[in-house]
């Protein structure tokens, strides 16, 4: 009788497998705990006109009701926007471009590690409408300028 030939393996041996698979499974569970990390959400959406085209480079700006801390977005050229990183609570969402009237939306809610969809609709305003300056988001209504000197 012969000798039966071996062919050689060209697999992984039993040490091998055991730690791709210690490997594997601390991969998953990693990914899993920094996704249970993540307690903020977003608010997004996209700004179009009155026919539904989108509006690029429009200044979005979130502002939480409670804080009054305010966070800003600019629409991209499909007229998307999104404003992460928030933390839970609820936000009023105010736009302003010349020619049309002024978006608000007060009472979104964000959840934790949600994304609240808001897509602003803009309508036109007249021609000769400018946001006026008092009045505009850019102007935070409830901040007092000043100093003390201590001696």
């Amino acid at each position: 009788m012969e000798p039966i030939a071996r062919k050689p393996r060209m697999g992984v041996n039993g040490a091998g497998r055991a730690a791709l698979l210690v490997m594997g499974a601390a991969g998953v569970l990693l990914a899993s705990v920094a996704n249970a990390q993540e307690f903020r959400g977003t608010i997004l959406g996209r700004v179009t006109d009155p026919q539904g085209a989108a509006i690029p480079h429009v200044t979005v700006v979130v502002t939480n009701e409670a804080t009054n801390v305010a966070s800003e977005s600019l629409s991209e050229n499909d007229g998307a926007y999104a404003v992460p990183f928030l933390i839970p609570g609820k936000y009023k969402i105010e736009t302003t471009l010349a020619g049309f009237k002024s978006f608000v939306r007060s009472g979104v809610t964000v959840g934790i590690n949600q994304h609240a969809t808001v897509d602003i609709k803009l309508e036109l305003g007249n021609v000769t409408e400018i946001p006026d300056p008092k009045e505009s988001i850019y102007f935070p209504r409830n901040i007092q300028l000043g100093f003390k000197l201590f001696f």
